[in-house]
């Protein structure tokens, strides 16, 4: 039930108050018209009749306060009034057809008399019904109370909703003044009218609520929130004006200011830093001069979730965090989305774009963008967006990254440039000196022997600005120091320790037991092929996997207890750092779904350690780990038990598919998704037939998952035109090709469905899975697989095959090619044009609108060559003719 209904009816009860007292304060004059007594009565039950239908409205079962149970009560004050009214009405009234209008005058006059004690009354208790309602009235808008609708008024004040705030406060007034006012008519109308308009703001104020929570996404913070703070007392050189440009640059300035350093030199802890500084935020009000400051964040992070590395999480972070500062924006740059559906990056891209067409007029934006680098697509792709960004009057940009050479060529300016490895030798000498100074074994070896203090200055300039060298080379005294070890040790130490990262990383490679290195190089090859940080949980599968690699489909497969989840994870967490040392960490995070797993997740020390295990040593794990080990078949294997588990939870807790939380739907969708990537590693690797147990056995698990079968299909692949999925469908639509082919072996007759066609589902590149539901990102999205296009061709798919919604295959394939197109590489662009030239080879024609759409994707000699295989083609000639003619680039 919507919460407004009771201040509906607080608004229609001084409605017919207003009624009311027209009638009893003026019953001859008005009433001597028989069609003004029939006007009348028609209003006051109409009044009444929509009162008792918003009372009904209120469901038992919803959660009041005393005030509004009040309000409610009011109903039948209002339904006993309007009885005896009407009955008033009646007896004043000079009939239409009376033989002497005078002589009725007269006795209504008489009766007028005689009704004047029961007028009086009927007064009284209007006055009181208003005295009474705007008394409720105000105790409801205090909103602290226990109800639904104080619970949503405490909210959406809370929300920064300065309009709604504004109406409610006056409306407020209103309410208290109820022994002033009373039975004036024109303030019971002014008051009505203010509480239909605190319902209107109220409802887009919520309306704006659930479009700014469907901006939001459970790792929106997460990366910032996980970046080391600034050691106590570093960086305040910062908003030194005589060190640095930077302070200048937030009042004064505009355009993107440019912070780079070298990998592990402290960039994010820096813009960290920089944001969460009630400093800047000083600055940059000066600079907003008066406008409202709109200020967000966004930390990229390779290694993480594609929310974290993509355009997408970008305007989805930014949007979401400009509209919870200001919610009435929502209104005016996202008017048509529907709250419960998924973004289009179009649909960001558009909202975002008419938030900067209104800085120039009404507010001032700033955006701090951490870890350009770790953009998951092109360099010149980010570099353009926030170029273009940054020429708007009134926007500016704080942005970092390493010191690549496209960064250099765009962003280099002497004046809005920090180079981050200059400034940070002092910093290191105190985050070095502090954290020894803590050590009591350190500070008795400093009194022993006073050279110790010569180690802080060492550190700080063999470091050469970089950050994640001071702390493992710190940790390693340490590590000596507890060992009770003298100064000539860790001066010798210090002098054979790498001076490169790279070099620093070899020699804890180097250090891994023996006897724990083929583990450590399964976890290290599972970490790198993962497309996101894998869960802890995982890993403690690997153990099952060596007994049996079919452990996730033994019919024993028993889900752990939350006790025996969180006693293994502890346990596996301490076991991590013996195999890898330092190189990976345990982190907690928000991105699974509450299924009772453990929500710890493996992660990178730092993103120089992925680059250096991917591009450097990964021949030297692949030779570490047993013969026959692969990490993308474990992978699979692991997403499949985790499958199973989820839904081992949904039966034993008897919570459906259709009753899931959000997180839980996106987390099941995300499972599916990470497993048909594996599969897909496996299939590139030539040895799907591995995995051809697993797919087929995906299908029980989602059934039982699922009850309804359209759902069930159609949740994990977007399908909307298609009325009939299948699993099937939903392997082509994942991208499982081998298993298509082998399946379509066993059953031909599987290759014709009804609905749309399987034809169709390969021809379309999976940008993203999953229902308007539960909806997910796809990282590393599944291009038009040309092989599955030739095979399906082969076994006599048609490209002129009708679809639902209208036209053909090809015609369907080429609306959301070009529907997609802002978010396909040139790669794409390419197997587009051989998918194309694959469908008129066999007889596929489209139209007119068609193919300019085409024409528009493609280059116009690839639209040549075109032409001229459907010119050849014995099916396609007469359409080929009509091509010639009426088409042109």
């Amino acid at each position: 039930m919507d919460p407004w209904t009771i201040l509906g009816i607080a608004a229609s009860i001084l409605q017919f108050v207003d009624v009311g007292c027209q009638i009893v304060s003026a019953a001859k004059e008005v009433y001597e018209s028989a069609d003004g007594a029939k006007k009348e009565t028609a209003e006051l039950k109409l009044l009444v009749e929509d009162i008792q239908r918003q009372n009904a409205q209120v469901l038992s079962s919803q959660s009041l306060s005393k005030d509004e149970t009040a309000l409610k009560a009011l109903v039948q004050d209002c339904v006993e009034l309007s009885k005896k009214l009407e009955k008033i009405l009646a007896k004043l009234t000079v009939r239409k057809n009376a033989q002497f209008r005078i002589l009725d005058s007269t006795r209504v006059s008489i009766e007028a008399m005689r009704k004047s004690k029961s007028i009086a009354e009927t007064k009284q208790r209007l006055l009181e019904l208003q005295s009474h309602v705007q008394q409720r009235l105000a105790n409801t808008l205090q909103s602290k109370q226990n109800s639904e609708l104080s619970s949503t008024l405490r909210e959406l004040k809370g929300a920064n909703n300065e309009r709604f705030n504004q109406v409610l406060k006056d409306l407020n007034s209103m309410a208290q003044s109820h022994q002033d006012h009373l039975l004036e008519r024109q303030f019971l109308s002014d008051m009505s009218s203010r509480i239909f308009t605190a319902i209107e703001e109220g409802n887009r104020a919520s309306r704006n609520k659930q479009i700014i929570a469907s901006l939001w996404f459970k790792v929106l913070k997460d990366r910032e929130d996980k970046v080391e703070n600034a050691y106590e007392k570093t960086i305040s050189w910062l908003f030194d004006p005589t060190i640095t440009t930077f302070c200048n640059w937030l009042e004064y300035d505009n355009g993107i200011y440019w912070i780079n350093g070298l990998a592990g030199s402290g960039k994010s802890t820096l813009m960290k830093f920089a944001a969460r500084q009630g400093k800047t935020m000083e600055l940059l009000a000066k600079w907003a001069n008066g406008r409202q400051l709109h200020f967000a964040t966004f930390f990229f992070w390779n290694s993480g979730f594609e929310m974290q590395k993509s355009q997408r999480g970008l305007l989805q972070s930014l949007l979401c965090q400009i509209c919870r500062i200001d919610p009435d924006l929502v209104t005016s740059i996202c008017p048509d989305h529907q709250q419960n559906e998924p973004w289009s990056i179009d649909e960001l891209k558009g909202a975002f774009e008419k938030l900067i067409d209104k800085a120039p007029s009404r507010s001032a934006l700033c955006f701090f963008i951490d870890g350009l680098d770790e953009f998951g697509g092109e360099e010149n792709d980010i570099i353009d967006f926030l170029r273009s960004l940054s020429r708007v009057q009134n926007v500016k940009i704080c942005a970092s990254s390493r010191p690549w050479n496209a960064f250099e060529r765009a962003f280099n300016n002497p004046q809005r440039t920090l180079i981050v490895q200059k400034h940070t030798i002092e910093d290191m000498k105190v985050y070095v000196h502090g954290i020894l100074e803590e050590h009591v074994d350190f500070k008795r070896l400093l009194a022993e022997d006073p050279r110790c203090s010569l180690l802080i200055p060492e550190i700080a300039s063999r470091a050469q600005g970089v950050w994640l060298w001071v702390f493992l080379v710190v940790k390693d005294l340490i590590h000596d120091i507890e060992g009770k070890e003298d100064y000539d040790l860790l001066k010798q130490r210090l002098d054979v320790v790498p001076g490169k990262l790279e070099e620093y990383f070899e020699r804890i490679m180097d250090r891994i037991d023996n006897i724990h290195k083929g583990e450590a190089a399964q976890i290290f090859l599972i970490t790198i092929e993962a497309i996101d940080p894998p869960p802890l949980y995982g890993f403690t599968l690997l153990d099952a996997e060596r007994q049996n690699p079919k452990f996730a489909l033994a019919s024993d497969l028993r889900r752990p207890s939350t006790a025996e989840v969180k006693n293994i994870c502890d346990k596996w967490t301490i076991k991590l750092k013996s195999r890898c040392r330092d190189l990976l960490k345990v982190q907690s995070s928000y991105s699974y779904g509450s299924f009772d797993l453990d929500d710890r997740q493996v992660e990178y020390l730092h993103r120089t350690v992925r680059d250096w295990l991917r591009d450097n040593h990964l021949g030297t794990l692949k030779r570490q780990a047993p013969e026959d080990f692969d990490p993308a078949i474990s992978l699979c294997r692991i997403t499949f038990a985790l499958l199973r588990y989820c839904t081992d939870w949904s039966l034993a807790s008897e919570r459906t598919w259709d009753h899931f939380d959000t997180s839980q739907g996106i987390y099941v969708v995300g499972l599916v998704f990470k497993f048909a990537y594996y599969a897909r590693v496996v299939d590139g690797l030539g040895k799907a037939e591995t995995m051809f147990i697993h797919i087929e056995a995906l299908s029980g698990i989602l059934t039982r998952l699922i009850k309804s079968e359209k759902s069930r299909w159609g949740s994990f692949v977007v399908s909307p035109q298609d009325p009939n999925p299948n699993f099937l469908a939903m392997t082509i639509g994942l991208g499982l090709t081998q298993y298509t082919q082998y399946t379509l072996t066993k059953n031909p007759k599987n290759l014709k469905k009804p609905g749309r066609p399987l034809l169709n589902y390969a021809l379309v590149p999976s940008i993203s899975l999953g229902s308007a539901q539960y909806f997910v990102e796809v990282p590393n999205y599944r291009q038009i697989d040309l092989d599955q296009v030739k095979y399906l061709l082969s076994q006599g798919a048609g490209p002129n095959q009708n679809v639902p919604g209208g036209g053909t295959v090809m015609s369907q394939c080429v609306r959301e090619w070009h529907e997609k197109r802002d978010m396909l590489l040139e790669a794409d662009r390419e197997t587009i044009f051989k998918a194309a030239k694959l469908l008129i080879e066999h007889g596929g024609q489209m139209k007119l609108e068609d193919l300019n759409l085409l024409g528009m994707d493609l280059r116009p000699e690839q639209m040549e060559e075109l032409k001229i295989i459907a010119a050849n083609h014995p099916v396609s000639k007469h359409w080929a003719r009509w091509f010639l003619r009426f088409w042109q680039p």
